[in-house]
């Protein structure tokens, strides 16, 4: 294990270890919580382009889209489908028939907190005959030019053959202190052939990042000086290739912190 990829000292344990409780059961006591950006796009009609503007609680959140929303050939590269069950998915895809880049941004309400922690969570299936990276990008902010906090590139095999290992790995990409992805910025990897949650948890108070999917589970502190100072925004795009696909099943930012005994 690469003991410069996670550093965790006890004090964060001791926090995370909060911030999970919150983030998993957000009705326990002691843990108040402000819910900031929901989707799970069960009122978009099926074959449909999404709605912007999210209904229901909270009033506020909403959906950036840069590209187009009917290509000129090939499939459109953002709509809503139905899964076998009947819920509603958000299908996300590029092929070199549709020029990109294709930028789609899911951007909480507007609010400043100085404590807690911010917990950012979604489930989602990456495509696996796919060979263009996903960069997914959280920023400082609910603009594609806030500062970056963290990004994950993930990188799927790129093959049709039903031999090929169904996993996709996962690597730590651009972050405020300036690294690019490598083989040594390898944090783990995710299944292709299933769907994988994704929680990140952003502290506020002594500022570091965890991200726990799949086999993942890292915590890095942000370089000194960073202040979480607005409520961050999730960045879903392609890299360089022939394909990429994502599906979203649902997505959703939530604040949380520990209320005095």
């Amino acid at each position: 294990m690469d003991t410069n990829l996670i550093k965790v000292s006890m004090g964060h344990l001791a926090i995370l270890r909060v911030s999970l409780l919150c983030l998993f059961f957000l009705f326990l006591e002691g843990c108040a919580t402000t819910k900031l950006l929901n989707a799970d796009f069960e009122s978009d009609e099926a074959g449909s382009f999404p709605s912007l503007v999210l209904p229901d609680a909270p009033t506020g959140d909403r959906i950036s889209w840069r590209g187009p929303r009917v290509p000129s050939s090939g499939s459109p590269p953002l709509e809503v489908a139905v899964d076998t069950d009947g819920s509603h998915y958000l299908r996300f895809q590029q092929s070199r028939s549709v020029p990109g880049p294709l930028i789609l941004g899911f951007l909480p309400l507007t609010r400043d907190f100085t404590r807690g922690a911010y917990l950012l969570q979604w489930n989602g299936q990456f495509g696996n005959a796919t060979n263009r990276p996903t960069l997914i990008k959280i920023t400082n902010g609910n603009t594609f030019g806030s500062p970056v906090l963290l990004e994950l590139e993930v990188i799927a095999p790129g093959t049709t053959s039903p031999e090929a290992e169904k996993v996709a790995n996962v690597y730590l990409g651009r972050s405020p202190d300036g690294e690019s992805p490598s083989r040594e910025t390898r944090i783990g990897s995710v299944r292709t052939d299933r769907r994988t949650s994704f929680n990140i948890i952003l502290n506020i108070e002594s500022p570091y990042f965890t991200v726990l999917a799949g086999n993942i589970n890292i915590t890095r502190d942000l370089p000194v000086g960073t202040t979480l100072s607005n409520a961050p925004s999730i960045w879903i795009s392609f890299g360089a290739g022939d394909f990429g696909a994502y599906r979203i099943e649902d997505i959703s930012t939530v604040h949380t912190v520990r209320t005095e005994d």
